[in-house]
């Protein structure tokens, strides 16, 4: 029998995310069999899957096996990490270039979780708020706790994200892009097409400020603000994908996030900016 006490972490998620995340080397199948055959207690009670955990629940597995073998260590990966701000909610990491936010067996979540010196067999681990590409850098953000990405995750949309970038475009004067795209899957990019079911929408204004060169995300899609400068016909220095220049690195940088629409416990964020300068400035 699998004993599991829920902490703050675990709080508001449904039964069975908690189980999969307990019982890692059972598939889903044997896991519907485990609520089916009730063979799992809350407080003494068979609930069904989708019961919401609340902090302190008392959790009964009935399996011949032992926690410790469900428990998947975290893989070692040190890096020098650059932290821009650090509370006990969230994390915001200023990001290399050249490495993966996720996936492959290096990326920035096992650095930060490696930092975080997260214990091997801890359910919840921080997660990373939105995403950036292998090749971008800058400030990236991270939930520390479960409440924290759960309202994250959602407002998100209010945040102002602003990026800088090199290209040869003229912002003598202000450009918004509103424009439709798709991932074409053959050349594996996206591109900008007309509206259909299978289009999104993307808006992004470009400014000059001080010599510098910036982009706003109005919203937030895959490669949107390197496919519209390469839509404008002046794609990001470095940027072969999109028909820029060669170069040892792409030119784009995430360079400011600032906070709003946070509710709750996070309100104390709001209106809160941070900024991460990249090195070729």
């Amino acid at each position: 029998m699998i004993k599991f006490v829920a902490t703050k972490n675990q709080s508001g998620q449904k039964l069975i995310q908690l189980i999969k995340k307990i019982l890692l080397k059972s598939n889903y199948n044997e896991i519907q069999k485990y609520f089916r055959t009730k063979k799992i207690k809350v407080n003494n009670t068979f609930q069904e899957k989708n019961y919401i955990i609340k902090e302190k629940d008392i959790i009964l597995i009935f399996s011949q096996e032992k926690l410790k073998t469900f428990s998947k260590k975290v893989p070692e990966f040190k890096l020098n990490l650059k932290i821009i701000y650090q509370d006990e909610n969230i994390l915001l990491v200023d990001k290399p270039q050249n490495l993966q936010v996720h996936g492959g067996r290096f990326n920035l979540d096992l650095a930060v979780w490696n930092y975080l010196k997260i214990p091997e067999n801890q359910v919840f681990k921080p997660s990373h708020i939105g995403r950036l590409d292998k090749k971008t850098s800058g400030i990236i953000l991270y939930g520390l706790n479960y409440q924290s990405v759960v309202e994250l995750n959602q407002k998100q949309k209010f945040f102002e994200k602003i990026y800088t970038f090199k290209s040869d475009i003229n912002l003598k004067n202000t450009i918004k892009t509103d424009v439709f795209i798709r991932k074409n899957n053959f050349q594996q990019k996206m591109e900008v097409t007309l509206k259909s079911p299978n289009s999104f929408f993307a808006s992004t204004t470009f400014y000059s400020k001080n010599q510098k060169k910036f982009a706003i995300l109005h919203t937030g899609k895959k490669h949107q603000i390197r496919v519209s400068l390469s839509h404008l016909g002046f794609p990001i220095f470095g940027d072969e994908k999109y028909g820029g220049t060669r170069d040892k690195i792409l030119y784009l940088h995430s360079f400011s996030l600032k906070f709003s629409g946070l509710g709750g416990f996070l309100s104390y964020l709001n209106n809160r900016k941070f900024i991460s300068k990249p090195s070729w400035w």
